[in-house]
């Protein structure tokens, strides 16, 4: 099974997908992690962290809108039957259990989980329309002012093993491969949206 998703990369058959968030209702509970907490200083919305703290992550929710499997919120959070098709198509990823609070205090539905990523430079770089500045800290490229992305194809085939990932040019874009998509649609998920990524 591994080698035939190798070969419909190489062949550049396979379809990449930017994962959005989104739904049609137009109450959403809104998670954000506590102030308070620790982890509100990790860079989880960039798939990083420095160091471990107490678990569950504890986010605090607007209102008690039950949320979708894919909540509007700035890091990758996501709902047990999310997570399960993640540990099945995924070879390399972290998560830590989340917990609801509605205003601080009451405890509401089941744990989700807050994924960690692995990241590819699959950046089309003569493609993409971006905008690029220099960190000054890594003297690498920075993309800024994203309005399209395009993926690289002569690098795609360095993704096979794991079917969700961050891009490392720009680490808060969420992407998956068309077989990723099948899965999120067959098992019905909810708040998930796909935008075509083209691969140049």
């Amino acid at each position: 099974e591994e080698t035939v998703v190798y070969i419909e990369l190489v062949e550049n058959k396979m379809k990449f997908y930017l994962l959005k968030r989104g739904t049609d209702s137009l109450k959403f509970c809104e998670p954000l992690i506590f102030d308070e907490s620790e982890w509100k200083k990790e860079f989880l919305f960039r798939c990083e962290y420095k160091q471990l703290h107490e678990l569950p992550i504890p986010y605090s929710v607007a209102n008690k809108c039950e949320p979708s499997d894919f909540p509007l919120t700035n890091t990758i959070l996501v709902s047990r039957r999310f997570f399960s098709i993640i540990q099945k198509l995924n070879k390399d990823y972290e998560f830590f259990e989340s917990q609801f609070f509605y205003q601080k205090k009451e405890k509401l539905w089941d744990l989700y989980y807050t994924i960690i990523l692995p990241d590819y430079e699959l950046f089309n770089w003569e493609e993409s329309d971006y905008e690029k500045k220099i960190n000054i800290n890594t003297k690498k490229a920075v993309v800024t002012n994203l309005k399209k992305i395009v993926l690289d194809k002569r690098k795609i085939q360095n993704v096979w093993e794991n079917h969700f990932f961050i891009l490392s040019e720009k680490r808060t874009q969420f992407i998956c491969t068309e077989t990723a998509k099948k899965a999120i649609e067959e098992a019905c998920l909810t708040g998930v949206n796909f935008e075509e990524l083209e691969v140049m």
